[in-house]
């Protein structure tokens, strides 16, 4: 699931946004204390970023409950997914997205301790 947009440049058949209300809701309803964050940044083949919007679009990885946010990004590599669910479905889930010809190489990041944005942000204001 994504929770915001995926879009590469002007082509309006590559983009896609959610209701992200909805998204929140079905996403606490499947997490539990036994899930995990997992950053998995993707290289591209140089000039294919539209196919593989497409290829994502095609995949139906925007309703997948274990994608919560995909961004194109600068820099090394060209995309940055976030999935979440057990260390079984995000293993998966990044063995499937490697079997694509269009990806070059996949570095995956594992959360080791997850925090709530609100547990931050009331240390702060105190």
């Amino acid at each position: 699931m994504f929770l915001g947009s995926v879009c590469w440049g002007k082509v309006k058949s590559a983009c896609i946004t959610e209701n992200a209300n909805s998204l929140n809701t079905a996403k606490k309803a499947f997490m539990s204390s036994e899930d995990y964050r997992a950053y998995v940044l993707i290289e591209i083949q140089p000039g294919k970023e539209k196919e593989f919007a497409d290829y994502v679009m095609s995949r139906g990885l925007p309703k997948d409950i274990n994608v919560e946010r995909m961004d194109f990004v600068h820099g090394s590599f060209d995309a940055v997914m976030l999935l979440r669910g057990t260390m079984k479905s995000i293993d998966a889930k990044i063995m499937e997205l490697r079997k694509s010809p269009l990806i070059r190489k996949t570095e995956t990041l594992l959360c080791f301790e997850m925090l709530n944005w609100e547990d931050i942000s009331g240390r702060l204001n105190e």
